[in-house]
């Protein structure tokens, strides 16, 4: 049906056999991928509450709830959805709501690898499929196949940040102006998103933005420049006010209310993680930096360190 959809409405087709078969070997990895995964994820996925973090993310996901700085907002409406949708108890449902974001994530990773062999050598069947085992093999590292098991916010970090690099490879890669702009400005949408889910691991592709976005306004007369930053800076902003959530859904009172973020700075403070120290219970205090830097550099290290490998 799609094939005849297809040649009516485009163009005709003069060998319907070929193309199906062309299409089964363009988007065949893109279903086999997340099915291979979905089956491993199901079938090793903790039972009910794995940790701490776990009931706390799946309490709040039920009820609409802050949980511990920084909020996490957009984890938490989107675990919601999932929680309506899916008629299992809120704990299973948060579980598979990390299993489903992180092989569906596989499917931006694999498509960024397939742009780089494209570019770079004759599209191949053989080429396909080296992406597609390659793709499987990250996707089963274990701390990637942890974070799929349990309810954590790091399987929707991983969907937003390899979306964001898959745009802005697919940017790069464009020829045409118009498309390399567009491209950008969404990467830069859920660039602020991913700062609504998990502050500190959306650093990790900011940087990339930045220098792509360099190099498409040093090309274009100041007018240009102008125009296209502000209309970047507009667009993250629109997707970084989501974190708005927190001081709204705060003044409602949800039975779990960490921060009592009820005003714009309290909820500064909670999403910085500077107004509480981590702990609802304690007096304000300054951060330790030089203590945070090392926590941060040891997160990366054990948790990012197999996948880099």
């Amino acid at each position: 049906m799609l094939l005849t959809i297809n040649s009516v409405l485009f163009y005709p087709i003069p060998n319907p056999i070929k193309a199906e078969t062309d299409y089964m070997k363009r988007f065949g990895p893109i279903i086999i991928i997340p099915s291979v995964l979905m089956a491993v994820y199901l079938w090793t996925m903790a039972p009910g509450n794995f940790w701490a973090d776990s009931g706390a993310f799946a309490a709040s996901n039920q009820i609409l709830g802050l949980p511990y700085a920084p909020g996490f907002p957009l984890y938490t409406v989107l675990g919601r959805l999932f929680n309506i949708i899916l008629p299992v108890e809120p704990i299973m449902a948060t579980n598979l709501f990390s299993a489903m974001t992180t092989a569906t994530a596989a499917i931006w990773f694999y498509l960024t690898i397939r742009l780089f062999q494209a570019d770079h050598s004759a599209v191949s069947q053989t080429s396909r499929w080296l992406a597609t085992a390659g793709t499987l093999a990250a996707f089963l590292t274990i701390p990637i196949w942890q974070s799929a098991l349990r309810a954590e916010v790091y399987a929707l970090q991983l969907f937003l940040s390899l979306l964001i690099i898959f745009l802005i490879t697919k940017s790069s890669f464009s020829n045409s102006q118009f498309l390399k702009t567009r491209y950008l400005f969404v990467a830069i949408f859920f660039q602020g998103l991913s700062f609504t889910n998990h502050s500190l691991l959306a650093l990790l592709t900011v940087l990339p933005i930045l220098i792509l976005l360099w190099q498409l306004l040093k090309k274009i007369p100041l007018q240009n420049f102008i125009k296209t930053a502000g209309t970047g800076l507009l667009i993250f902003c629109l997707a970084f006010s989501f974190y708005l959530f927190i001081p709204i859904r705060a003044n409602q009172n949800p039975s779990i209310n960490s921060g009592q973020s009820r005003e714009l700075s309290t909820a500064y403070k909670s999403i910085t993680r500077t107004g509480e120290n981590w702990r609802p219970d304690l007096p304000s205090a300054e951060p330790n930096y030089l203590n945070r830097t090392k926590v941060v550099t040891r997160f990366f290290y054990t948790e990012l360190g197999g996948i880099i490998l």
